[in-house]
């Protein structure tokens, strides 16, 4: 008897703990992003820089497209600058290529206004340029050269997206804050495809568009927002792809929810008392260069950050479940206007989706300067 409580003592010491060393490491969602290095794709990717930095995820590839607001031959180096430089990351560890040009063929029907690229890449240069930490040695279409001997050899963005999401162990989780030009590419392989875990996408409105007048949207009605109106054949087809049993679902940020988070003074005000890491410098600098909320009505917005910070937290923005489309031929009355690039919702015969309907600005301002800060890893 005396023997047998010993053992049972001994099995009870020896016994793994189930609350203690043998629990299983917890699974960190596995990323990967497309953007086009808008101001506000800077500040999204600043924040996912840090939330890698902090083990929340692993970004796994970054694909800079050149069909959006990002000048071509500066939007890849502006991207490195912020990782590489300005957070310490390594290529080795984030690799990011850019598909300039794009696919053949595949070149987007639309044009990011030529003055907006100009003011944009200004905007983001300043922002860089006054962040702490090392100054980047990037020049237009270079990488910078203390990377050079490093950066792996992957020129073809539709090869990077795809290797890296078929080499992940888990399942993916692709955030797209662009054309979607490569992405459609992409997913041309249906094997990928079975390898995305959601997608999680920032573009469209039902609520009215953000097309700048200018002669390269002359002629379009303003229904469309600038992300899906650049390729709407290639954002259609991404839709129509996550419509079925083994497909991921999609959820789309879309001017609905960005409305509610503009840029304004008292976030430029806060972040400028509350900035400890070269992220947040980037955010804050950002929105010095925009003077962010000064006058009204404010025409500006986080719609990038937005999606992201939705992406890893809930109850950011309230979702419906509703059936989406994008017009790729025009279906205006008015045969001087066209409506090519607006998301529509069509319970007939649209895709369902997670739509973003309006956001909580205050959690978006706790959670996005938190994570630029590092307190939430």
């Amino acid at each position: 008897m005396r023997l047998a409580v010993v053992l049972a003592v001994a099995v009870i010491v020896l016994a793994p703990s189930v609350s203690g060393a043998a629990k299983a490491p917890k699974r960190v969602p596995q990323v990967i992003v497309e953007t086009d290095v808008s101001f506000d794709d800077i500040a999204a990717l600043a924040y996912l820089g840090e939330a890698h930095k902090d083990g929340l995820i692993k970004l796994r590839a970054v694909i800079v497209s050149s069909n959006g607001v990002g000048l071509r031959g500066h939007a890849r180096a502006n991207v490195e600058c912020l990782f590489y430089t300005k957070l310490g990351l390594s290529p080795a560890e984030v690799p990011i290529t850019d598909d300039d040009p794009p696919p053949e063929g595949r070149e987007a029907p639309n044009k990011f206004p030529a003055f907006l690229q100009a003011l944009n890449d200004e905007d983001v240069h300043f922002a860089l340029e006054n962040a702490r930490g090392p100054d980047c040695e990037h020049t237009a279409g270079e990488t910078a050269p203390q990377y050079q001997d490093e950066v792996k050899d992957v020129d073809d963005a539709v090869q990077l997206l795809r290797d890296s999401i078929l080499g992940s162990l888990a399942p993916v989780r692709l955030i797209t804050l662009g054309a979607m030009t490569t992405v459609d590419v992409g997913l041309e392989d249906s094997r990928v495809v079975e390898r995305i875990r959601d997608v999680f996408t920032m573009g469209g409105s039902t609520v009215g568009g953000t097309l700048f007048p200018a002669p390269e949207t002359e002629g379009f009605d303003g229904s469309q927002e600038f992300n899906f109106w650049l390729d709407p054949p290639a954002i259609q087809r991404v839709i129509a792809l996550v419509d079925g049993p083994r497909t991921p679902k999609m959820t789309i940020v879309p001017i609905d929810a960005t409305n509610f988070v503009p840029l304004i003074e008292a976030f430029r005000l806060r972040l400028a008392d509350d900035r400890t890491t070269a992220a947040a410098d980037v955010v804050y600098y950002l929105a010095v260069r925009l003077a962010a909320g000064e006058g009204p009505p404010p025409f500006l917005f986080w719609w990038d950050p937005l999606a992201v910070v939705s992406s890893m937290f809930p109850g950011v923005v309230e979702f419906e479940d509703k059936r989406v489309r994008v017009v790729t031929a025009d279906e205006n009355q008015d045969p001087d206007l066209s409506n090519v690039g607006e998301l529509i919702v069509d319970d007939t015969n649209g895709t369902e989706v997670r739509l973003g309907t309006s956001a909580d600005p205050d959690r978006f301002h706790d959670i996005f300067i938190d994570m630029l800060n590092s307190r939430l890893g």
